[in-house]
């Protein structure tokens, strides 16, 4: 994996985190970034995250 894909995965993971803590189920990457056709030119970066109750924020 790009070494600058990994630096914005886990800016999203820390960032999830502070927002959600403990209600942080997972986050799971979709689209090309899964697939293997990730193009900084032409994609984004899809994700979902899941969390174990409803945000209040």
């Amino acid at each position: 994996m790009d070494s600058k894909i990994f630096q914005v995965l886990n800016r999203i993971k820390h960032e999830c985190v502070v927002q959600v803590g403990s209600n942080l189920v997972g986050i799971y990457v979709h689209g090309s970034l899964a697939y293997g056709c990730f193009s900084w030119e032409q994609s984004d970066i899809d994700f979902l995250v899941v969390v174990k109750s409803p945000c209040s924020k």
